[in-house]
């Protein structure tokens, strides 16, 4: 499961932003996220996380129909959960988790209409690569639409359905973009706000608030287990153009209602409440991007 998919489709449906959507989704992207600080509430020891991936695009967007841009992107996240202080017996350790991801995204748009159309299909794979089953499998889709009521305000809405076959989990969204003057925007896509100046063509710099987190397939104890981590984070991020379409994107904030779970494929066998949940911690991360398009 990966929440950022909720903002991506709502984001699709932001007429004015439709290009800068396209933009985004053909990017090449290279991250590293790290947090910590995270104590468990019952004082049973503390998270920390660190994340490492890369995001691009299979081919060059296309055109099919003369109406939708089709876009093939693929995705590679490794991410190290690492425990200190938790008591003997903890139902959870240390893990090495993996996500590869191959979302297709399609996108509707049109200068002289103000509605846009936006959708995407995901099939990936993550897992701790202890033992590969199609558990480790996951498939997640979503749609949405958007209207531009005016020059300066633009509103959408999307759902995502993910993990179908396994949980089926589905999730609405609703989004806005308000452009109230050319170089400050406040945009509401999904679980993602965010409110953005840009002082110049190079720099632009914003305060983001998002959730964050994901799911991942892991041998605990010879069974097949999901473990869910969420995270909502709220903090201060530049970017600053290097050259040409090379940009260089960092932040740091806070985390909050921070979360971790396990459960078995259809959600039972939860956390009781005295273990799942952890205190506000920090997070920091650096990052390169190209748009390629």
């Amino acid at each position: 499961m990966n929440f950022r998919h909720l903002a991506l489709i709502v984001a699709l449906c932001q007429p004015a932003f439709a290009l800068d959507a396209i933009k985004l989704l053909s990017s090449t992207r290279i991250h590293a996220y790290g947090s910590g600080g995270m104590d468990f509430e019952n004082g049973a020891g503390e998270l920390e996380t660190l994340s490492f991936g890369a995001r691009g695009s299979l081919v060059d967007p296309f055109v099919v129909g003369n109406d939708w841009t089709i876009i093939p992107t693929v995705s590679y996240e490794a991410t190290f959960l690492r425990y200190d202080g938790t008591p003997a017996g903890f139902p959870v350790g240390d893990e090495d988790l993996h996500a590869l991801h191959l979302p297709v995204y399609a996108l509707k748009a049109s200068l002289s209409s103000p509605w846009i159309f936006g959708g995407f299909f995901r099939a990936g794979l993550a897992t701790d690569f202890d033992h590969i089953t199609d558990d480790d499998l996951f498939f997640d889709m979503g749609a949405g639409v958007g209207y531009r009521i005016n020059e300066n305000l633009t509103i959408g809405a999307g759902a995502v359905v993910l993990d179908i076959g396994g949980d089926d989990t589905f999730i609405p969204g609703i989004g806005f973009v308000w452009q109230p003057c050319d170089p400050v925007t406040f945009s509401l896509l999904g679980p993602v706000f965010r409110a953005s100046w840009d002082p110049d063509e190079d720099w632009r710099l914003s305060l983001d608030v998002r959730l964050s987190g994901g799911t991942w397939n892991i041998d605990s104890n010879g069974d097949s287990r999901l473990l869910h981590l969420r995270s909502w984070r709220a903090g201060l991020h530049a970017q600053r153009r290097l050259a040409d379409e090379w940009w260089i994107e960092g932040g740091a904030g806070v985390t909050f209602a921070n979360k971790v779970e396990l459960m078995s494929r259809g959600g039972h066998g939860r956390f009781e409440s005295t273990l799942d949940r952890l205190d506000n911690g920090w997070y920091g991360f650096l990052a390169v991007k190209k748009e390629i398009w």
